[in-house]
């Protein structure tokens, strides 16, 4: 099997309580190290550029509380309790880091930018990304350009582009709504995917829109581009074949399964400066690390997820 490091999770509504001790599978421990407050339902990953982890709110639990930040540093081997960073945001379901500041969809306000290293939140796009399901988002690190979608359930297939001083620079037409989406920066490639089972790409220099594989379920809230192993990681819920992580091939289209089982798997993330491998399960924060995580192309990353999720039983829905 061929593999990445990172994953997607999928939005569902369901609430677990902590693990006692870390899972482990052939000697691979995935360990919890960090969960959220109370039974919110959070919802993506993020981590700026000291390694800290940062957690959204699911737009399906929209309390208001603020975006969750992960200090590693804090962590000593028992797993602790996600921090408070910034103010109360009504949903942070598209949720990205960039040149320093973490920016999120507040589904009453617009894109806000919340500083990592301290000073006050700015509403950065203003009435951008307001949309009750939550709008993806997606920065390009070349220049800092951020792209807001308008989110699946919508029908507007429409991906904005701002530049980093917020100005907008021209709205992108889209082959279908925009529920999730992530981007290549080898490429230059936005890859996205509606509230359904397709997985496009555009590229916003062309404007060219095509279709590049379909997942075996839906799609929600979930979709992730692997640059080391050049492949997409697509979550599945809601509805038939939901709980899978598939990979599909962009260059081929090639569907494959890579894990099943999965119950409120909302997000993973690959973090760069520490190389390991975080994935989010409701409001718990698991990491597998890096000295564990294989090389691309191993099976063996495959086979302690798939172990991982394998007994989970699935509830809950969009």
């Amino acid at each position: 099997m061929r593999c990445g490091y990172i994953l997607v999770g999928a939005a569902l509504t369901a609430t677990f309580a902590a693990r006692a001790a870390p899972v482990t599978t052939n000697g691979v421990p995935v360990s919890v190290v960090a969960t959220g407050p109370g039974t919110t339902q959070l919802f993506g990953l993020t981590s700026d550029a000291q390694g800290r982890v940062y957690v959204g709110n699911n737009s399906n639990d929209p309390s208001g509380i603020p975006v969750q930040r992960y200090d590693p540093a804090l962590y000593s081997g028992t797993p602790i309790a996600l921090q408070n960073f910034g103010p109360p945001v009504g949903d942070a379901d598209g949720i990205t880091y960039s040149n320093g500041s973490i920016y999120v969809t507040d589904r009453d306000d617009g894109v806000r930018r919340i500083p990592v290293g301290g000073g006050a939140d700015t509403l950065f796009l203003p009435g951008r990304g307001i949309n009750a399901d939550g709008s993806p988002l997606a920065v390009r690190p070349s220049d800092g350009h951020l792209f807001v979608g308008f989110g699946g359930g919508t029908g507007v297939n429409i991906i904005n582009e701002f530049d980093a001083a917020g100005a907008f620079v021209r709205a992108h037409a889209t082959g279908t709504e925009i529920e999730t989406m992530t981007f290549d920066p080898r490429s230059g490639l936005i890859y996205y995917a509606p509230f359904g089972s397709a997985v496009r790409a555009l590229d916003p220099v062309t404007d060219v829109d095509r279709l590049v594989g379909q997942s075996s379920g839906v799609v929600d809230g979930g979709l992730a581009f692997d640059a080391l192993s050049g492949l997409l990681f697509v979550g599945t819920a809601n509805g038939a074949n939901s709980g899978l992580i598939e990979t599909i091939d962009p260059a081929t289209g090639t569907t494959k399964l890579f894990a099943s089982g999965f119950n409120g798997s909302l997000g993973i993330l690959r973090e760069p400066v520490s190389g390991d491998l975080f994935f989010l399960e409701t409001n718990q924060l698991y990491r597998l690390e890096s000295s564990n995580v294989p090389e691309p192309g191993a099976a063996a990353l495959a086979c302690a997820m798939a172990a991982v999720v394998a007994t989970r039983r699935r509830r809950g829905g969009r």
